[in-house]
């Protein structure tokens, strides 16, 4: 049996069969492999070495030896911070206020076109505001004055 059998049986079934009794009986290195795997099973098996290691001890001890690393925080300066924060915020408010003012503002308006188109099916008996879908006041005045002799 040559060593490469011999290690891939070993690998694969990790008993020693006749064959490879007498391989190891005959081969050193072979023999030295499995009397290091043998060994490191006893030692294993003996309790020898610890099952666990208790990490967090260890990395907390180790801090603890180091020394402490204080990063002072750069101070502000003045009063400038203070006034650019200020002033975004006032911004900001003002800004808020102007979009509700103007959704508010078309809200209105197109209020008031659906009464407009409203008018046309009390006056005229038909919708032309599909025709028409948003005429202002003075569009409806307009169209009036146009159509009909006053």
């Amino acid at each position: 049996m040559k060593c490469e059998e011999f290690l891939r049986e070993w690998q694969q079934h990790d008993l020693l069969t006749g064959e490879m009794k007498e391989h190891i009986s005959a081969c050193k290195s072979c023999r030295a492999m499995v009397e290091d795997y043998t060994d490191m099973l006893s030692h294993i098996k003996d309790d020898r070495y610890p099952y666990t290691i208790d990490v967090v001890n260890n990395v907390m001890q180790q801090i603890a030896e180091k020394p402490l690393m204080v990063v002072n925080k750069p101070k502000r300066k003045g009063l400038k911070p203070i006034v650019t924060a200020s002033l975004s915020a006032a911004a900001m408010v003002a800004l808020l206020f102007t979009v509700q003012r103007k959704v508010e503002y078309n809200n209105r308006v197109r209020l008031q076109n659906e009464e407009i188109a409203a008018m046309f099916v009390d006056v005229y008996g038909y919708d032309y505001s599909e025709q028409y879908p948003s005429l202002s006041e003075l569009d409806m005045v307009g169209y009036f004055l146009e159509s009909y002799e006053v």
